[in-house]
């Protein structure tokens, strides 16, 4: 179990919460990781956090003006060079062994190509709630409900065929950019798999988690 997996986070004076995010990867119990971080230019001390991790793990970044996050994440997923993707936004962080949950399950089962789970949303005072989407995700049901009929964005993980099949995020779209690409996605791909097995773990923040 050895595969490599790329992580995307598109960032913008993000400084003040993007640490948390990098530390949780940098910990994973699963090593065989790339981190993809792509910065739209930010004014504040973001690109001096990137260069004090850089060396410390597999970190690549980018740092340019773009056209907003699905411009972003396309530049971040043509840098990658892993066989799995996820994305997670800099207010976002794993817990420790989430990726290798994630990798387990892609090679016990090679004929699914999405696995997406649960999240524990973390507010200001840092009390938890927990968010499970609906088991069976479809097209048809994102067609249907605005909310909870798509992956949950840090809670998804996906083969790279399914990227490039979807031709990536249209950069048109300054706030959807993410239903879209999932509609594409939903639309040709069925071999989905809810995973709900792993257990949450406490960690400090006051953003999302996965669980």
């Amino acid at each position: 179990m050895n595969k490599l997996i790329s992580i995307i986070t598109p960032t913008f004076n993000s400084v003040d919460k993007l640490e948390t995010c990098i530390l949780s990867i940098k910990n994973q119990t699963y090593k065989n990781i790339e981190h993809i971080i792509i910065d739209g230019g930010s004014s504040d001390s973001t690109i001096d956090l990137i260069r004090k991790y850089e060396k410390e793990y597999n970190i690549k970044w980018l740092s340019e003006k773009d056209n907003g996050v699905a411009d972003a994440m396309n530049k971040g997923f043509e840098m990658a060079s892993g066989e799995f993707f996820g994305w997670i936004d800099a207010d976002n962080y794993y817990n420790p062994d989430i990726i290798e949950s994630i990798i387990k399950n892609f090679e016990t089962t090679p004929s699914i190509n999405i696995i997406y789970g649960n999240v524990d949303i973390v507010d200001v005072d840092k009390k938890v709630s927990s968010y499970s989407p609906p088991e069976h995700i479809s097209f048809e049901k994102a067609l249907i409900y605005t909310t909870g009929a798509i992956p949950v964005q840090p809670a998804v993980f996906f083969k790279r065929e399914v990227f490039e099949k979807a031709k990536g995020f249209d950069s048109k779209y300054k706030i959807a950019g993410d239903f879209d690409f999932w509609l594409k996605v939903l639309k040709k791909e069925k071999n989905i798999y809810y995973l709900q097995d792993t257990k949450y773990k406490p960690y400090d923040g006051n953003i999302h988690d996965i669980y």
